[in-house]
């Protein structure tokens, strides 16, 4: 692969992004999961990314897919810098700072608020992101988004479970388009007790919608 961003470093021109963009790199090989990321700025998936954003003149990306890599933030910046912007998957990968430090989903969707489809899936041996009170309080004041996806997050161990309730019914309410919203949460949870309340919670709320026509579609494991 070195060989290869030898080749792209040295390439003259500069590329234009606009519509439909996909990174993705060889899978991430599986390895016991550590309190610390692995993300080692020397891998060479972090270097092609690095190297694809300084040899882009511009973004004007709608859908933007990046799979199986650590993401350096200021990398994330430009990659997200497109105005037009509307989904966003980040598969098997994360952003990091330069010193190492997980980037929170809040603070990333912050920095792209026109987005609305999201699809999250950290990979399996990084530190499992925490989805505290505040971070389902800023995505629900910050976002609109008719599509959430999220995998391999876990619950604070105090989350205030109607919080994600208050989130779906903010965001269905919003009709874009003919669809209905639909959000999953495939989370790692404290305990049974909190799956099961989780589980109540998105139940009742379901059984209370008055309007067919903005009932989302919740999935939930």
């Amino acid at each position: 692969m070195s060989n290869n961003i030898t080749s792209l470093i040295n390439f003259k021109a500069k590329f234009w992004f606009t519509d439909v963009l996909k990174i993705s790199f060889p899978r991430l090989t599986p390895t016991k999961r550590s309190p610390k990321p692995p993300i080692l700025m020397t891998d060479d998936s972090v270097k092609w990314m690095s190297t694809i954003v300084e040899k882009t003149y511009r973004f004007d990306t709608e859908y933007l897919l990046i799979a199986h890599t650590y993401i350096k933030l200021s990398d994330f910046k430009i990659l997200t810098s497109s105005d037009v912007l509307d989904v966003l998957t980040l598969s098997n990968s994360a952003v990091f700072d330069s010193d190492g430090n997980d980037i929170p989903i809040d603070i990333l969707l912050q920095r792209i608020p026109n987005v609305t489809s999201v699809n999250y899936h950290r990979p399996s041996n990084c530190p499992r992101e925490i989805i505290t009170n505040s971070t389902m309080i800023n995505l629900t004041n910050q976002n609109s988004l008719r599509y959430f996806n999220i995998k391999d997050f876990a619950l604070s161990p105090t989350f205030d479970i109607q919080l994600i309730c208050t989130f779906i019914k903010k965001n269905a309410a919003k009709k874009l388009d003919s669809s209905k919203a639909s959000f999953f949460f495939n989370l790692i949870y404290h305990s049974w007790e909190q799956k099961n309340q989780f589980t109540q919670a998105i139940k009742e709320m379901l059984q209370e919608w008055t309007s067919k026509e903005t009932k989302p579609n919740v999935y939930i494991t």
